[in-house]
């Protein structure tokens, strides 16, 4: 850690403070004089009062904000609160398979957008940091505020912006009991087009909120389902290649798409959300508050259709160029490769959020204790089986499978239309089960857990100053684990077993897919179930660890009693494989350590100038970061650079690899200032300037892959007798990356209109100051 910076940012706040104290020495205001007479109160609810209320809280915010209240999200057809999201000014979302999932702020991208539920850090199940929105539903949301200026107080992380996703607290209630059900149905006329997906799908909520015991104890439960068709056509043109071969003949290099693939992707998507809060207020001075949120998220979806791979590596006749060189059209022929695909491509996330708040005041003063875990686990299918077309073979066919079969993918046709669909023919059928088998089987399922646990406290001190009227200061410690990991399951040629054989594809394990709407012009295919065609290749006993036809090339324990090869394992696990062919699976992986311990000093300003009101807030945060990761790396199995032997999940081992830890040590200060300026009563000018940082992506800290993709050393070979060692860094992961931070200045204009209207306009500037 940098001495000098600590002791800079020690001073900064040490003078802060003095100067606060002794502002905050000044005699306090009077108390404006009580007014006897009755009000009546008139209570106003529905999206009306939800709107007055998302203008009410943007109005009297001290810094630059956005917010949606519990009306609003109720009353909007939103599967998630990232639809929500989308409908606020200077926010956008990515969708996926039709769902919204990712958001962008200011045209920021995702990675720099930093969420919290309560003020809690959230973690996500997909190998980064940023959340994904659509597991919260916005039924079950009661206020989301967007802090497009940031704050001392605020958890650092966000240079787009933070997202704060607030549930109900029930003692807030003016009934004393609320409960709310809610069911919609769904129709997705798309799903029609789509093998595997359904069109009608539904959304259930079921909330209850009571107050108790004289208000001194609130409870609050919720529960919501969703379950809708997932449902997406999809083509696809790669970077384009170097054709190989062209006929006519041309001294000009003629470049065609690498890939071209169209496939349909269908399944059905649930989600299912649990809510509970339990609020406390024993006396007016102290409340407690304990809160647990949970979803889990399952997709369960197919990938299935044609893939024209490696086209760069074909023979094209008669292409149409455009721009000299660029083929858009033209007939493929001559060692093309031509897959059916039938992908697994089914996810299951579960989030957890939970946290216990305890809050005392007394006067002037108040504190409040924060305890929070959020942790997230991922599961990604990720499975790619393929299908080729066959013939019988002949005697003067050059290659033949040990099933008496030769590929036969003949020719192919294909024409680009502009930004229209374009078309293609091939020359063989796809959807003829006499002729169509299953090349290869391959699973590759990606698995993370994420966890993050947090304590913090709040002080703060109403100083009855005419400038600074309330100072507030804290800290918060963090620990955050992330492990990742890859595993793996091949039959086919990619396992490196030559004695696996191509299996048929029957009625009773596929079915003809056709395609409807815009697409209806491509061919048929055949949709094959490959987990129940590599039971059969179990069943029938070809699942072998070594050759049957070659036992004298196999290992000890590879046979069994009977001098027979055993079968292998179908199980996908990290697994070495034959060869080391498997070995990225075992290397590919990431733990990564995150322990992160913030301070802040913070002050309310309330002060005239020229007549009129200013106020804000002024702050800064200092943070102090450790990020560490272990990985494994080759060290050619010497002892004096710690190998040891690693096993993989079918227990097999190599001692020419060793376990190596990295740690990385920063410190950051962050300076930030809100100032809100009141033109007249419904006219106001905020400022905001702050430096800001995001956290590289959590599965980027991992050292865990080398530059040529996992076959190489991480090590150079030469230094390594000599006791140290040079490491070979992957150009996108490594311990030592440090956050991307910027300064920012922004400004805001704002005219109200009442109670349910206003416009804004805003501009800013970011200055970006260190790049990932």
């Amino acid at each position: 850690m940098n001495d000098s910076r600590r002791v800079a940012s020690m001073a900064w706040l040490a003078f802060a403070a003095t100067a606060l104290t002794a502002t905050g020495q000044e005699a306090d205001t009077e108390p404006a004089e009580e007014d006897d007479s009755t009000i009546e109160e008139v209570v106003v609810t529905g999206f009306r009062s939800s709107l007055m209320s998302s203008i009410q809280s943007k109005r009297s915010a001290d810094s630059i904000v956005e917010v949606i209240t519990a009306e609003d999200i109720g009353g909007l057809p939103d599967f998630s609160i990232a639809d929500s999201l989308s409908r606020v000014a200077g926010i956008t979302t990515t969708r996926s398979g039709g769902q919204a999932s990712d958001i962008q702020i200011r045209g920021l991208g995702d990675e720099f957008v930093f969420a919290t539920m309560k003020g809690r850090e959230q973690v996500s199940p997909h190998l980064r940091r940023t959340i994904e929105f659509n597991q919260y539903p916005s039924e079950l949301i009661n206020r989301v505020t967007i802090n497009k200026t940031p704050k001392a107080s605020l958890i650092e992380g966000g240079v787009a912006g933070t997202v704060d996703l607030d549930v109900v607290n029930p003692l807030d209630n003016r009934q004393d009991r609320k409960i709310a059900t809610s069911l919609r149905r769904t129709f997705n006329d798309r799903a029609g087009e789509v093998y595997g997906a359904d069109e009608g799908g539904y959304r259930l909520t079921l909330s209850w909120q009571e107050k108790l015991f004289e208000d001194t104890v609130g409870l609050s439960l919720g529960y919501s389902r969703l379950s809708q068709p997932s449902a997406t056509v999809q083509y696809h043109g790669d970077t384009p290649g170097r054709a190989r071969d062209v006929y006519p003949a041309t001294e000009a290099e003629i470049y065609v798409p690498q890939t071209i693939q169209f496939y349909q992707i269908g399944g059905l998507e649930v989600r299912d959300a649990y809510l509970g809060s339990l609020q406390l207020q024993p006396v007016d001075a102290l409340t407690i508050q304990a809160d647990v949120f949970y979803t889990e998220f399952s997709t369960d979806t197919t990938r299935d259709g044609i893939s024209l791979q490696g086209s760069a590596s074909y023979a094209i006749a008669n292409p149409r160029l455009v721009e000299g060189n660029y083929a858009v059209g033209g007939l493929f022929y001559d060692s093309t490769n031509i897959f059916v695909v039938s992908g697994d491509t089914s996810d299951d996330d579960d989030v957890l959020s939970s946290g216990l708040n305890i809050e005392y005041s007394a006067g002037r003063f108040s504190i409040a204790l924060d305890a929070s875990l959020s942790s997230a686990s991922g599961y990604q299918a990720d499975g790619y089986h393929y299908a080729n077309v066959y013939r019988r073979c002949t005697e003067e066919d050059p290659v033949c499978t040990r099933t008496g079969y030769t590929r036969n993918n003949g020719q192919v046709h294909w024409q680009s239309d502009g930004l229209r669909l374009p078309n293609v023919a091939f020359g063989v059928p796809m959807d003829d089960f006499s002729t169509l088998r299953m090349t290869q089987y391959g699973k590759y399922p990606r698995l993370s857990e994420d966890e993050v646990s947090a304590v913090k406290f709040d002080v703060e001190f109403d100083l009855a100053n005419p400038v600074f009227p309330v100072v507030r200061f804290g800290a918060r410690q963090s620990q955050r684990d992330y492990a990742y990991g890859r595993q793996v399951f091949q039959y086919g040629p990619g396992s490196g077993y030559v004695h696996d054989v191509d299996m048929p594809i029957t009625e009773a394990t596929g079915d003809v897919v056709c395609w409807g709407g815009d697409y209806s012009h491509f061919p048929c295919f055949i949709s094959f179930d490959a987990e129940a065609i590599l039971r059969q290749a179990v069943e029938q006993n070809l699942v072998l660890q070594c050759d049957p036809q070659a036992v004298y090339n196999c290992d000890e324990d590879q046979l069994g009693p009977d001098g027979r090869p055993l079968p292998r394992s179908i199980e996908t696990i990290a697994r070495w494989g034959l060869n080391n062919r498997s070995a990225w699976s075992v290397r590919q992986r990431g733990d990564v350590g995150e322990d992160v311990l913030a301070y802040y000093l913070e002050a309310d300003i309330e002060t005239e100038v020229m007549g009129r009101t200013l106020s804000g807030n002024i702050g800064v945060r200092v943070v102090d970061s450790e990020q560490s990761s272990v990985a494994i790396y080759d060290v050619f199995g010497d002892p004096a650079l710690n190998a040891a032997p690693i096993c993989d999940g079918d227990g097999r081992c190599r001692d020419n690899f060793a376990y190596v830890a990295f740690t990385e040590q920063y410190q950051d200060v962050f300076p930030s200032l809100n100032l809100t300026y009141m033109l007249s009563e419904d006219v106001y000018l905020r400022f905001g300037a702050a430096k800001v940082m995001s956290r590289p992506p959590i599965n980027r800290l991992s050292s865990d892959q080398p530059v040529d993709g996992g076959g190489g050393n991480f090590i150079d070979e030469s230094t390594a007798s000599e006791g140290y060692v040079t490491f070979n860094f992957s150009n996108t992961n490594s311990t030592s990356l440090r956050p991307f931070e910027a300064e920012q200045v922004q400004l805001s204009f704002e005219r109200y209109f009442r109670h349910t209207r206003l416009i804004a306009i805003a501009g800013y500037h970011k200055a970006i100051t260190s790049f990932i």
